[in-house]
């Protein structure tokens, strides 16, 4: 079973998480997994926190996961402090995107149900999509 593990699932694994702390913890005693920096309500990669995740790549995470598909935050505060939806959204998305390639940051957008959005992100090269759907149908 081990082999098993080794060798079909234990490359697939990513393991996601908001907390730079715990990402370190774990990277430093599971090597062998990847993992996933996500950002709190997932816009800070495209704010001003964008070093953050960044810089942390190689010690702390090896990807950079971000809400892409539905509106952000439950709360009028935090409603207040997103990157909104229309063209400062994609505007800021494309600029993270570019960064990201350039640095060869593989990147998770989540969770991305509506058809039109999912081939809208396909088009802009983002790596991985995270889905509810299981047929996207595209």
């Amino acid at each position: 079973m081990i082999f098993l593990l080794r060798f079909t699932v234990q490359p697939k694994v990513v393991i996601n998480n908001g907390s730079v702390e715990l990402l370190t913890k774990l990277k430093a005693r599971l090597p062998q997994f990847r993992y996933s920096l996500e950002g709190q309500w997932g816009s800070e990669p495209l704010r001003k926190e964008l070093d953050t995740y960044f810089s942390g790549i190689g010690v702390s995470h090896d990807m950079i996961s971000l809400n892409v598909g539905h509106y952000l935050g439950h709360r009028k505060s935090i409603v207040d402090n997103i990157v909104k939806r229309g063209r400062p959204f994609w505007t800021q998305l494309d600029k993270y995107l570019e960064k990201a390639k350039q640095q060869e940051i593989p990147t998770i957008g989540w969770t991305v149900n509506r058809k039109r959005k999912i081939k809208k992100l396909k088009d802009k090269k983002i790596d991985y999509l995270l889905t509810d759907r299981v047929k996207p149908q595209l």
